[in-house]
């Protein structure tokens, strides 16, 4: 991997959480209930062959919001991140295309299926509810299970 791929994986998915959350911080600090709340991914927490660079900048992500959350408590936000496993979307769908691919994934899941945008939405709703107010520094997997098998 040259250091270009590195840091284009590095910038989209660490880098832009740190400058969206920064700019979002000061209008949140004045709410009375602010969330951030982030996707990760399952491979923040595992890893798979050529991966390097995705699982460093999800896990980064992770460590991201756990300092955040422990910044940001004494102004009532909560800082929270999604993991979401193997989700059916229009960027990972090629990877899905192959019936064998996805049959592999599915099974993998404890539910036996692929996941949906809306199941990973759904915990992102979860987080921004009032339900959620004391839920700060997590990570929440919308995996179908995926990592109770690895």
């Amino acid at each position: 991997m040259t250091d270009e791929q590195w840091d284009r994986v590095v910038d989209i998915d660490l880098k832009a959480v740190f400058r969206l959350s920064r700019q979002a911080i000061p209008h949140l600090i004045r709410s009375p209930a602010g969330r951030i709340i982030s996707t990760a991914s399952v491979m923040a927490l595992g890893t798979d062959y050529g991966l390097a660079a995705y699982c460093a900048a999800k896990a980064g992500v992770l460590g991201l919001t756990r300092s955040l959350a422990l910044e940001l408590g004494k102004h009532a936000v909560t800082v929270n991140a999604v993991l979401p496993g193997a989700i059916l979307t229009g960027m990972t769908r090629v990877s899905f295309e192959t019936p064998s691919n996805a049959e592999a994934w599915a099974r993998k899941s404890v539910l036996r299926r692929l996941g949906q945008p809306i199941d990973v939405a759904r915990v992102a709703l979860f987080l921004a509810c009032d339900d959620a107010g004391f839920v700060t520094g997590q990570a929440i997997a919308a995996d179908g299970g995926l990592m109770l098998r690895i």
